[in-house]
């Protein structure tokens, strides 16, 4: 086994997070602008994201504080687009 490591980094990110209840939550996102500087702003995303994630059941509720810590600590002329959907066990339900 080898492995390489990438020649370039971007603010790409698809993740997932499973909660206790079972609900699963996954993750797409993507952040403007290329190399480092989008990489460090989506790391930043994805660790505020997870953080909230767990203890806010309503995705309006999560939509808002993601949006308002951005909003207020974000960098000028950088944005992300983002899509959270959860799906439950044993439910044909997805919240998007």
């Amino acid at each position: 086994m080898s492995t390489r490591p990438a020649n370039e980094v971007g603010g790409d990110l698809v993740d997932f997070v499973t909660h206790e209840d079972g609900r699963v939550g996954l993750v797409l996102a993507d952040v403007s602008g290329k190399g480092l500087p989008a990489a460090l702003l989506m790391a930043r995303l994805q660790a505020t994201l997870l953080a909230f994630v767990p203890e806010l059941r309503s995705l309006a509720a999560l939509a808002s504080k993601l949006h308002t810590v951005f909003r207020t600590r974000g960098l000028e002329n950088r944005f992300a687009t983002l899509v959270y959907l959860e799906l439950e066990p044993g439910s044909s339900r997805i919240r998007l």
